[in-house]
């Protein structure tokens, strides 16, 4: 226990990293943002700040997949405090994960372009060092323009990347083409609220089924977002309801995604619509709000067919998740 007084100051002397064997202790400081030695952090005004710590570790990650390993991962922080000099020491143990290179790429799903035009443009060769930044611009930009440009606006891909070795790693791309531009997707959606009428459980199912469809691939670019918006105030949403809905099931999926405890408690609290600085009275009432919303039996009871049946299910485990992970947390 540490005694600290209002407005008391403590200098970051000394970052030391634990477990980097390819990069120096200088290398990877220079790539921390605001988190530097010397720099004067105030106990009274929040100490450590917490975002722009995670934000530096964050783009230590990115850092570390951009040069080939993918697998890295921030293990532990500690922060210690000698009160006698009001210094402070920041150990980083991370694991670097091997450096991958790319083997293999192959292609299913794909119609509209066969699978040598989208290697061409994928722009990648096997042997080449991976890069997360240089992949997903190569996939979501540079190859997927074939379908952009073919008017193809729903199109999207999966990547599934298979270490292969410690060394290699291959890719298969899994694509959903969509229906081309053109598709009356204004009238269709004008006879699916006609044909269920009132039940709104199931034009709410419907939506977030569309918008976790987008979400398949990690990502979620302007295009698709603004299809989405007008998806949905053809349903009747507005942009508010959207945003909220949107905010959602964003944290759904990177809760599901994530690999670090930090980044899965934060998809956490976005999975439940509340901030991390929520009350427990309020997160609890939050969470029973949505397992209410979304418990399958009371979905079936209105009308909710049968075979969505495991959707929301798993959709209700995963709030479930979320609560729990975030109360063990707060012990």
């Amino acid at each position: 226990v540490f005694s600290i007084k209002e407005n008391d100051k403590f200098r970051l002397r000394n970052i030391n990293f634990v477990g980097n064997d390819n990069f120096s202790d200088r290398k990877l400081k220079k790539e921390l943002k605001d988190t530097k030695e010397r720099k004067w952090y105030s106990f009274w005004v929040k100490s450590f700040n917490e975002k722009s710590f995670k934000e530096d570790k964050d783009i230590l990650k990115a850092f570390y997949q951009n040069e080939g390993y993918r697998d890295f991962s921030v293990l532990k922080d500690t922060l210690v405090i000698n009160e006698d000099d009001n210094s402070l020491t920041l150990f980083l143990t991370i694991n670097e994960g091997n450096k991958y290179k790319y083997r293999n790429f192959t292609f299913e799903g794909n119609k509209i372009a066969n699978s040598e035009t989208l290697e061409i443009l994928l722009g990648l060769q096997e042997g080449d060092l991976y890069s997360k930044e240089n992949f997903e611009k190569s996939v979501f930009e540079d190859m997927m323009s074939v379908y952009n440009n073919e008017g193809y606006i729903f199109s999207n891909v999966n990547p599934e990347i298979v270490p292969v070795g410690e060394d290699s790693i291959d890719v298969n791309f899994i694509f959903n083409e969509g229906k081309k531009d053109g598709f009356p997707v204004h009238e269709v959606l004008a006879q699916f609220k006609k044909e269920i009428f009132r039940r709104r459980n199931l034009v709410q199912m419907f939506l977030e089924i569309t918008i976790s469809t987008a979400f398949a691939d990690g990502n979620l670019d302007s295009r698709e977002q603004s299809v989405l918006e007008d998806i949905a105030k053809d349903l009747g949403y507005s942009q508010r309801q959207f945003n909220e809905l949107l905010g959602r099931l964003s944290g759904q999926a990177h809760f599901a995604n994530q690999g670090s405890s930090a980044d899965k408690l934060e998809a956490a609290f976005a999975l439940l619509g509340v901030g991390s600085n929520v009350s427990d009275v309020e997160l609890k009432k939050a969470y029973r709000k949505l397992m209410n919303q979304n418990h399958p039996d009371k979905l079936v009871a209105k009308g909710l067919p049968e075979e969505m049946l495991d959707i929301a299910t798993q959709k209700t485990q995963g709030i479930k998740a979320a609560y729990e992970l975030i109360k063990n947390h707060r012990k």
